[in-house]
């Protein structure tokens, strides 16, 4: 998957993470980027992120979500960092 465009700009550097995962780094921003199965994938819980459930996570709160819900792609620690942002910023969601 190539992405050249996010929300936060024009994409400067890009890393898979896993299949259908993404990080980007743009000037100013970033975060995760979802394939389309990717994101059929994903739980609906997880669906919080503010550009209308659609494939882009921002890196500081939303990558969170796209952690916790494919925890096999993401380290241990990883997912405990995950969690304890879930836990911040989403508290309905993670117990």
């Amino acid at each position: 998957m190539n992405v050249t465009r996010s929300p936060w700009g024009t994409v400067q550097q890009q890393y898979p993470l896993a299949e259908g995962i993404v990080r980007v780094h743009t000037a100013g921003h970033g975060g995760l980027v979802l394939s389309d199965d990717r994101l059929k994938a994903m739980p609906s819980k997880f669906k919080l992120n503010v550009y209308g459930k659609g494939r882009y996570f921002e890196e500081d709160c939303e990558a969170a979500l796209v952690i916790l819900a494919f925890p096999s792609d993401f380290t241990a620690e990883q997912y405990q960092e995950a969690l304890t942002t879930a836990k911040h910023f989403y508290p309905t969601l993670v117990q």
